[in-house]
């Protein structure tokens, strides 16, 4: 009996010890498990790590030229937001103003379409109303909205006091140059709210003196990087009859370096015939002609003529030479008018009717003829010749890109070119402004046109008293700096 007991005892003891092996055994063959797979870990986490400093030491050796152009070929801003967080090297890449122009004078050239935004800012000489006319549009959807909002509202971050008439008076991308008096001027950006104040003039201008055309613009594109600019009012222009036949201006130019104003006076030759010439009252001709300027690649261009249209004055803003103490020379040229182009006579309605503009960088010049009760002819040309030499006789630097019919209209003005369409403009009939597709006749009705004192005599009076500015949305803000 005590055998068997002592036997059954060594069996559950044996059992145990099998029992307690199995265990054993389990637990070791999970920790070697575990251990194979904390391994494992570890050695992709290395290689990882190793291949991010090897990315790492790749990104660090890259020059800054080269990582430039990367950041220019990123796909929208929302990247280059995240770019700037990577490291202070990328920051500080990505921080300084020129970098931004750089960025927006590359996607404006190659046509991104985050750069096709713009507004189109409309505002009438006998109020202090702005109409904005926001066109929106992308490759595959375009949204039009038009808002009536008085100028003083729309720029109510200015530090102005609200009882001032703040008048908008020209547009560079999405900036705008305004006055509150005139000698009171701001260059300021309706999108960021970002504003920076003129110098004043220091000597007192006479009412003839009054500036009858205005510019904003920055240094061109053969500057990359460049934050200089010029503000440019025009005060006085002739055209000469002597033996030299030129036309001379006088301007007040604004200098970003010196943040001081200039007074330049350019005489521009030209080949035009005596009978171009006209009497007009030298107290009074500088401040009656409204110039509308137009800006491209850094250079102005305006037409000529008192009484008559004479040609476009092109002239150079950041290219000058000292002539006297206080007075510089600008550089500038004549550009002769297109053959075709008939409106010879300027009289207050031909605003509207003869349009300068800019469309893809290029110069453009418009013509809109009444050939009888219900049909307009339409003209367009491009300027492809930038010379500075005066175009002979027997060539012309122009191209004519459109001449068509607008037929069942009876009244009609042009509002201004698309400035991203070679084939769209934007006009008025009828108290409505369209969207006007050229060569297919489509009209897409943008808002109304808002200025109710002109009541139903929209041919006669409302394009001469109506002023239209440009605003583009550029891939990233445009930065003011004193």
């Amino acid at each position: 009996m005590a055998s068997e007991d002592e036997s059954s005892m060594k069996r559950r003891i044996r059992k145990m010890k099998r029992e307690i092996d199995r265990k054993e055994g389990a637990v070791l063959k999970e920790c070697f498990k575990r251990l194979r797979q904390l391994h494992d870990q570890q050695r992709k986490r290395e290689s990882k790590t190793n291949t991010t400093d090897h990315q790492c030491f790749m990104m660090s050796t890259l020059s800054e030229d080269l990582l430039l152009e990367i950041f220019l070929r990123l796909p929208n801003r929302r990247s280059l937001i995240r770019c700037r967080t990577v490291c202070k090297r990328w920051f500080s890449l990505l921080s300084p103003p020129h970098f931004i122009l750089r960025l927006n004078q590359f996607r404006y050239h190659r046509n991104q379409p985050w750069s096709l935004p713009f507004e189109i800012t409309t505002t009438s000489t006998t109020t202090t109303r702005s109409v904005l006319f926001s066109v929106k549009a992308s490759n595959n959807s375009k949204t039009t909205t038009s808002t009536t909002i008085s100028t003083s509202s729309y720029l109510n971050f200015l530090p102005c006091s609200p009882d001032h008439h703040v008048v908008i008076r020209a547009s560079f991308q999405d900036l705008l140059l305004v006055s509150v008096s005139e000698d009171d001027y701001y260059i300021c950006n309706p999108f960021t709210k970002q504003w920076l104040a003129l110098g004043p003039m220091e000597e007192q201008r006479l009412p003839q003196d009054r500036s009858s055309g205005f510019a904003l613009v920055f240094e061109p594109n053969r500057m990359l990087g460049s934050t200089r600019f010029r503000v440019v009012l025009i005060r006085r222009c002739l055209f000469r009859k002597t033996h030299q036949r030129t036309y001379d201006f006088i301007a007040s130019v604004y200098c970003s370096e010196s943040g001081n104003w200039l007074d330049l006076y350019t005489s521009v030759p030209h080949a035009l015939q005596t009978q171009y010439y006209e009497r007009v009252d030298h107290r009074d001709h500088g401040a009656r002609a409204t110039h509308d300027v137009v800006t491209s690649n850094g250079v102005l261009y305006w037409l000529g003529g008192f009484r008559r249209f004479k040609g476009i004055i092109a002239c150079d803003p950041f290219c000058h030479k000292e002539a006297s103490m206080k007075t510089f020379k600008m550089k500038g040229h004549f550009i002769n008018l297109p053959v075709g182009f008939s409106q010879k006579r300027r009289r207050p309605n031909s605003k509207g009717k003869v349009q300068l503009g800019v469309v893809r960088g290029q110069l453009r010049l418009l013509e809109l003829i009444k050939l009888n009760q219900a049909c307009f002819g339409l003209k367009v040309w491009e300027l492809v010749d930038y010379g500075d030499d005066i175009a002979p006789s027997t060539k012309t630097p122009w191209l004519l890109v459109h001449d068509v019919k607008l037929k069942g209209v009876q009244n009609a003005f042009v509002l201004a070119f698309h400035p991203n369409n070679d084939n769209a403009i934007f006009v008025v009939r009828d108290r409505k402004v369209y969207l006007y597709v050229i060569g297919d006749g489509k009209y897409e009705e943008i808002g109304e046109f808002p200025f109710d004192e002109f009541d139903e005599n929209v041919k006669r009076r409302a394009a001469r008293y109506v002023n239209v500015f440009t605003n583009m949305q550029p891939s990233w803000p445009t930065p003011i700096y004193a």
